[in-house]
């Protein structure tokens, strides 16, 4: 090379790294600029990699996420999409919870607490707040997705079908802990192989949660005069086509509102309708607005209030105006709570001594932990049989854990070792969460439960009684 060539090359170079060293994100590189053509060519680098003018560099994390957990290179990375925060800001009644049941679950599977999972690598999160909304999820998706991010833990039913739209696709598994709406059960959820559904939540669909509420009422005579307000999304839409259906010798009308929006609408429509039982399909902020918005309302001030799993919040029942009001109120939940179960039985002390809130009071709290743990326990499958983590591979380890003739093991973490060797040596098992059972349907990758009945009396929760499908 000449001489003057030769400088060039070393001025142009110099620039380079200039450039580079000035740039926030930036990867050094040794040895051809090629250095990738697609995102993909950047995974043998680490998660958080995506291709830049043919060069690998680290993406700078959305300011709504927040990186938990362990930081070494070794941490194996999963996201969560949940609503910490309310449309309006406020801290949501559930959000930051199922947030800390997650971290739980991963901190207490990794190190130092116990030795995490094969090779001994931590488990970290990328959690990210949606702020109860389904295109904003749908964008921190793709953003995880493109972070090399090979499984995400989802809250809501419009918000899990959103993101499902990005994780699908591109072989990513999705986890719902929360969403409840019938519509999950048909999506089409094909891993890119076809070998398995890329969709699994550990809470039971609201189809018979619909049938047991239109069940309780049709026990009276005369059967009440029902108003349904109804979030106007998937959850809503859903459960109140179910329960209409189901009462059928009922006389219902159904009043939408928007998620996370103004209630006034429909309350004015629910007035005018002068019904006898409110039934309140809306998570607890809606629920909130509508009580509270109720009260100078000539039919609805002196309604019969019947609530969903959105009346069963702390946040209700501080944030009523007037707590009186909800003396009596009655509602139902997915049952999902296992207790005198051992999974069960570990977690309660474990959170509310940590967190100092009441695991009963917090909707899919369990199932929220159980979605923790059982992702940890694919993790170490996949690790041991494979030797590396997509998203269809631990979907496909997610088929192995409800064979009615494996070992029963407690989804709690001092269990985590009888699960993992059981599926490290070729044996399928047989999980009891926290939540329940967790007999998943290896198609629909869903399980079923029951219906728990409860009632708000004494500024608290009281169980009436369980339904079982």
């Amino acid at each position: 090379m000449q001489s003057q060539d030769l400088v060039g090359a070393i001025r142009s170079l110099g620039c380079v790294l200039v450039s580079c060293l000035l740039s926030a994100g930036c990867s050094l590189v040794i040895g051809p600029f090629d250095e990738c053509t697609a995102d993909g060519d950047c995974a043998v680098m680490g998660q958080g990699q995506s291709c830049v003018n043919r060069v690998c560099q680290a993406i700078e994390l959305d300011p709504r996420c927040k990186r938990l957990g362990s930081k070494s290179d070794d941490t194996i990375v999963y996201g969560a999409i949940l609503p910490l925060t309310t449309k309006t800001g406020a801290v949501h009644g559930w959000g930051p919870h199922w947030a800390a049941a997650v971290e739980l679950a991963f901190e207490q599977l990794s190190p130092p607490t116990r030795s995490g999972v094969r090779g001994g690598r931590p488990l970290g999160l990328i959690m990210c707040d949606s702020a109860e909304n389904s295109s904003e999820a749908k964008i921190l998706a793709n953003q995880l997705v493109s972070r090399g991010v090979q499984a995400i833990i989802s809250n809501g039913s419009g918000e899990t079908i959103a993101i499902s739209s990005v994780t699908i696709p591109n072989g990513v598994l999705l986890l719902s802990g929360a969403s409840t709406s019938p519509e999950i059960t048909t999506l089409s959820d094909a891993s890119p192989d076809r070998s398995v559904g890329m969709v699994w939540r550990t809470t039971p669909s609201d189809a018979f949660q619909g049938q047991v509420l239109a069940a309780e009422l049709s026990l009276r005579e005369p059967k009440p005069k029902v108003a349904i307000l109804a979030r106007d999304d998937a959850y809503g839409q859903g459960l109140a086509l179910v329960f209409s259906q189901s009462y059928s010798e009922g006389e219902r009308s159904t009043f939408l509102f928007p998620p996370g929006g103004d209630v006034s609408g429909a309350l004015a429509e629910a007035n005018a309708y002068g019904a006898q039982v409110a039934l309140v399909l809306g998570f607890p902020d809606d629920v909130i607005a509508i009580v509270n918005g109720s009260a100078t309302l000539s039919s609805l001030s002196g309604v019969e209030w019947l609530f969903t799993q959105g009346g069963k919040s702390p946040k209700v029942l501080s944030e009523v105006t007037n707590p009186d009001r909800l003396q009596g109120a009655k509602g139902s939940s997915p049952a999902t709570a296992n207790k005198g179960q051992p999974a069960y039985e570990w977690l309660v002390p474990q959170f509310e001594q940590k967190y100092q809130v009441s695991v009963d009071s917090v909707v899919d709290l369990t199932n929220m932990f159980d979605a923790g743990m059982l992702l940890a326990i694919a993790t170490d499958q996949v690790l041991t049989t494979r030797g590396e983590i997509t998203g269809t591979y631990l979907a496909q380890a997610l088929t192995l854990v409800s064979d009615p003739s494996g070992v029963k093991v407690p989804l709690a973490p001092p269990q985590f070792n009888v699960a993992t060797r059981e599926l490290g040596e070729g044996r399928a098992i047989d999980v009891v969460g926290t939540s329940g059972d967790l007999n998943f349907d290896p198609v629909i990758g869903e399980a079923p439960a029951g219906v728990e009945l409860w009632e708000i009396r004494d500024g608290g929760y009281h169980e009436i009684a369980v339904r079982q499908p």
